[in-house]
């Protein structure tokens, strides 16, 4: 679990780093990403997602990319 938006920032370019390569990741951009897919794990924690079906949960991980394109950033599925 990742403790911090610094954490995050690194996991970022990690996963994205092909897509970030040209692109600028402001701090508050990392943030917001960083807030929302702290509000996922939550979820996916709890008993609450176990009874989600596999549609909500991919709505719930789509999510996340929509927070990421509202930074101007697209870090999701490039198909």
């Amino acid at each position: 679990v990742l403790q911090d938006p610094q954490d995050f920032q690194e996991w970022v370019n990690q996963e994205y780093g092909d897509y970030l390569a040209n692109q600028d990741l402001k701090e508050n951009q990392v943030i917001r990403v960083y807030q929302g897919f702290q509000d996922c794990q939550d979820l996916k924690e709890t008993k609450e997602w176990d009874s989600l079906d596999n549609l909500d949960r991919k709505g719930y991980l789509g999510f996340l990319d929509l927070l990421v394109q509202e930074g101007c950033l697209v870090l999701g599925n490039q198909g």
